[in-house]
């Protein structure tokens, strides 16, 4: 089994950006906006026609009751990926290990993401800038899967694509779980900011 990226699955990537209008772009820069001043909620009742037309583009996702609880990067309910904007202090889940990373890119700004190897349990910690990413343990990967195989990434992608303390962690979760059963990359660092800054940095 090879693990070294080809970065094919990245010549096929395209950024959430893209694949809306400009009014929907506008939209969603404002619940990014609500979502950091804790208003986010607010903002989905007055505007719920905003909130559909965002779902069908599967920009946000919502559960039984009609409420949002995925705004990508973004999860409104607890992951393993617990971001932390260092400017603010706020913190964030995020719904996976590549949506984390991305949070630093969408906002420009210096972020910390504290969350754990998928396969042995232990804490990773990562530090990421626009500019730069650095991690504990410093072989740090993630894992990446093909988002453009599925039109629900949190059902499907997103449970799949966790942080592995070093690639020898990845193999040995293979050897027991099997592989990603979407074509799928692992990643290391420069690379999963590569990924994510692709997919979520706004123009």
């Amino acid at each position: 089994m090879s693990i070294t990226p080809s970065h094919s699955l990245l010549q096929s990537l395209h950024s959430i950006e893209s694949k809306l209008s400009p009014e929907e772009i506008q939209w969603r820069n404002q619940m990014i906006d609500a979502l950091l001043s804790d208003e986010l909620l607010e903002y989905a009742k007055k505007h719920p026609s905003r909130v559909s037309a965002l779902q069908k583009k599967d920009v946000l996702q919502l559960n039984s009751n009609e409420e949002i609880m995925t705004f990508y990067p973004f999860s409104l309910q607890p992951t393993p990926h617990h971001v932390t904007i260092l400017s603010t202090g706020q913190t964030f889940y995020a719904m996976c290990a590549i949506d984390s990373i991305g949070i630093a890119y969408m906002l420009q700004t210096a972020i910390s993401i504290t969350s754990q190897c998928h396969q042995t349990g232990e804490q990773v910690t990562l530090h990421v800038t626009p500019e730069s990413i650095t991690s504990e343990p410093n072989n740090v990967h993630a894992l990446y899967v093909d988002l453009s195989q599925s039109d629900t990434w949190s059902t499907c992608c997103c449970c799949q694509m966790h942080f592995y303390k070093d690639p020898e962690a990845f193999r040995a979760f293979v050897a027991q779980q099997g592989a990603p059963n979407l074509p799928y990359e692992l990643l290391d660092l420069n690379d999963s900011a590569r990924y994510a800054q692709k997919l979520f940095e706004r123009q």
